[in-house]
């Protein structure tokens, strides 16, 4: 586990951190794993999975789920109940949750749909409220890639996954892998 999130978790950081990555290199994998090793640590966690089914979910990790793990994972997969930031308040209010797992960015409805900057300010405020770290997956945006490239003058491959940090001011801070 990155030692940004696992420090989050343990310390239930109000903290929004984005999980970028290119199209089928494993975002949805990773996420599973971090999901999985809260839950083993007895942390509480709630996966919004926007992308796949309760059921879906559960058959591709059934390997690495029991049910004392499972004691641990509330997965919302009910678009109409939690397809926006408001619904997600909603159906988050009042519950403790150690880590939110949100599977993924593009998929949430928003006032602001297209306009990144917009959507994860929404987001960020929610996060606050949340009182505990949220670890967002998303696609690469084009200009990850391009400023990764500008900062390494292409000598290093893009990474399969960017853990970004969302401050504030909607400035973001990569963390290591």
């Amino acid at each position: 586990m990155n030692s940004t999130i696992k420090n989050a978790i343990e310390g239930k950081e109000s903290k929004l951190i984005l999980v970028y990555g290119r199209p089928a290199h494993g975002k949805t994998t990773y996420i599973s794993e971090l999901i999985i090793q809260a839950a083993e640590q007895n942390k509480k966690v709630a996966f919004i999975s926007l992308e796949m089914s309760k059921e879906t979910w559960k058959r591709k990790m059934s390997a690495q789920l029991d049910n004392e793990i499972l004691k641990n994972i509330d997965i919302y997969d009910d678009l109409e109940e939690i397809g926006s930031v408001q619904k997600m308040d909603n159906s988050l209010a009042g519950k403790d949750y150690d880590l939110i797992v949100i599977d993924y960015l593009e998929l949430i409805s928003t006032p602001h749909r297209g306009k990144v900057d917009k959507q994860l300010f929404d987001l960020y405020v929610s996060v606050q409220n949340w009182k505990c770290p949220v670890i967002a997956v998303s696609q690469m945006p084009k200009r990850v890639e391009q400023n990764y490239n500008e900062e390494n003058d292409g000598g290093e491959e893009l990474p399969d996954f960017v853990l970004v940090e969302i401050g504030v001011e909607i400035t973001a801070k990569v963390i290591e892998e």
